[in-house]
């Protein structure tokens, strides 16, 4: 049964929209902005420890 889905994975694409909501549908997205807005938060993190650490030995 999964065979032919797996050759033509362009045949998910009607059963996923009908399935899924709009949400799940954009999780992906959202999900790599969310991965990149992390990323920055935690650099900016980073270099905010940085400069504590270096004001902290003056």
């Amino acid at each position: 049964m999964t065979r032919p889905l797996d050759e033509r994975p362009e045949g998910l694409r009607a059963p996923r929209q009908r399935l899924l909501t709009e949400e799940l549908l954009r999780s992906p997205s959202i999900l790599r902005r969310l991965s990149v807005r992390a990323s920055k938060t935690q650099k900016g993190a980073e270099d905010l420890n940085q400069d504590v650490q270096r004001l902290a030995r003056r």
